[in-house]
């Protein structure tokens, strides 16, 4: 992206070392236009010549930093998923409880690979973040749809079952709506 801006000549980028070498005229661009443009796709520029390897390292023991508190929060609301998954998966809330816990990981504490995805798209480029970001929202987006289809489905059988009087009759018959008793070959469990 530094290479796109008017009057800069080369621009180098090593990944391992996070460094980038931008040579360009000063007279028709400056460092924060540079900056600026590297910030437009995700990235970030140390402009300062003093520090600058010093706040490059406070900058990566701040983002570590979060990174751990961002991860430890997914893992603690992703146990309970699983289990609820693995061990309480004929619980009729489970579903509601999952989707809830799910969304908060993916959304919150997954919010920087949707975030860099869609600057990275922006400029016509994909990376890491693009494949974790697509991957995780098309899951999201089906497990969603799954659980409001169900509901959608269980609440037509509702409708349907007091349409036709089956319901006061199986209310009746069984004591309790929810038991997670068969009706009949038109009705199912829930």
């Amino acid at each position: 992206m530094a290479a796109s801006v008017p009057s800069v000549q080369q621009a180098n980028v090593n990944y391992a070392s996070q460094a980038l070498d931008v040579y360009f005229n000063p007279q028709k661009t400056d460092q924060n236009e540079i900056q600026k443009a590297v910030q437009s796709v995700g990235y970030d520029l140390i402009v300062a010549e003093d520090n600058a390897f010093e706040q490059q390292e406070e900058q990566q023991e701040k983002a570590l930093t979060q990174l751990k508190k961002q991860t430890l929060g997914a893992v603690l609301l992703t146990v309970p998923v699983v289990l609820l998954d693995m061990v309480l998966m004929d619980w009729k809330p489970a579903n509601w409880i999952m989707l809830i816990l799910t969304s908060v990981v993916l959304f919150v504490f997954g919010k920087r690979f949707f975030v860099n995805a869609w600057k990275q798209a922006q400029h016509g480029h994909a990376n890491m973040d693009s494949l974790v970001a697509i991957s995780t929202g098309v899951a999201y987006l089906f497990s969603l749809f799954n659980t409001i289809d169900l509901l959608r489905e269980r609440l037509n059988w509702l409708k349907n079952c007091s349409r036709k009087g089956k319901l006061w009759r199986w209310h009746q018959r069984c004591g309790s709506f929810g038991n997670g008793r068969r009706i009949g070959g038109d009705g199912f469990r829930f």
